[in-house]
């Protein structure tokens, strides 16, 4: 399920790199290995998967993902980034896939 684009690789197949989301099966995998994500973790990987190489502000992810402009804490985009940088990242201290574009948002590379 290898393909650099966001394009589907088949259908409801979504890349980027290694990276493939099945939005049919609701599989997340990297190469050959799949990743166990909460709802809430796919949801926001397919939101960035979908814009692959655009950042997506704070504001868009908490349109998109909450329903809502402000939560009562900031800290909550922080933590599932972080939650999902541990489960699509080699070394989620330095993430190559999910990357902080700082005092903007995030953006999912190809790599």
């Amino acid at each position: 399920m290898r393909d650099d684009s966001v394009s589907t690789a088949g259908e409801g197949v979504f890349c980027a790199g290694d990276l493939c989301i099945d939005t049919i099966a609701h599989q997340v995998v990297i190469g050959t290995t799949e990743v166990n994500l909460t709802l809430k973790e796919y949801e926001l990987l397919m939101v960035l998967m979908k814009a692959k190489n655009t950042v997506i502000t704070r504001t868009q992810l908490l349109r998109e993902l909450w329903r809502t402009d402000h939560l009562e804490s900031d800290h909550t985009i922080n933590v599932h980034i972080c939650r999902l940088r541990k489960k699509i990242e080699s070394d989620p201290d330095h993430p190559k896939r999910l990357i902080l574009v700082r005092h903007i948002g995030y953006k999912l590379t190809g790599t």
